[in-house]
């Protein structure tokens, strides 16, 4: 499930929320106040490969071309 961020229009506040995928503003409640009012901010991803390096050359990964 992923985490989205929302900023809620009543108390100002920002929080996180691990929500289903596809979640709405309309399902959400504020944490700190418990208000519907609240916006999903556009926020940057992070993603992980496992760790470790990466190959690169024509044996296991991207080239470059």
């Amino acid at each position: 499930m992923p985490i989205y961020e929302y900023f809620c229009q009543a108390c100002h506040e920002t929080c996180s929320l691990l929500q289903r995928m596809g979640a709405n503003e309309q399902e959400t409640i504020c944490p700190n106040c418990g208000s519907r009012e609240v916006s999903r901010k556009i926020s940057a991803f992070s993603c992980s490969s496992g760790g470790g390096n990466v190959s690169s050359g024509a044996a296991g990964g991207f080239s470059g071309g």
